[in-house]
């Protein structure tokens, strides 16, 4: 998790352990099973129309661009470890086809 702080600290964000999140199925309708896969991120609270957004790689221009285009909110990025984020998506979604 360390290296995950790390990354957190040099892009600005704020790191999350998602074992401290109580995610409802509000809180993951604005981020679909297939978007949430394909970029790997997780919804972990909303005000309005900001998103804060996990994902475990904050300079994946790719992923960060193609969500905001999918969302088409104001995110605020935060970072969590690549293990547990993989696992908790699978987790949250695993009712939901691919």
């Amino acid at each position: 998790m360390d290296i995950f702080r790390r990354r957190a600290a040099a892009f600005g964000a704020e790191f999350v352990d998602l074992t401290t999140v109580q995610f409802t199925p509000g809180l993951l309708r604005c981020i679909p099973a297939e978007l949430a896969r394909r970029y790997r991120a997780l919804q972990v609270s909303e005000s309005g129309r900001c998103l804060a957004v996990v994902v475990s790689n904050p300079s994946d221009l790719q992923a960060i661009d193609g969500l905001c285009s999918a969302l088409d909110r104001e995110i605020e990025w935060r970072v969590a470890d690549k293990s547990q984020l993989d696992s908790f998506i699978e987790r949250l979604y695993e009712n939901d086809e691919m």
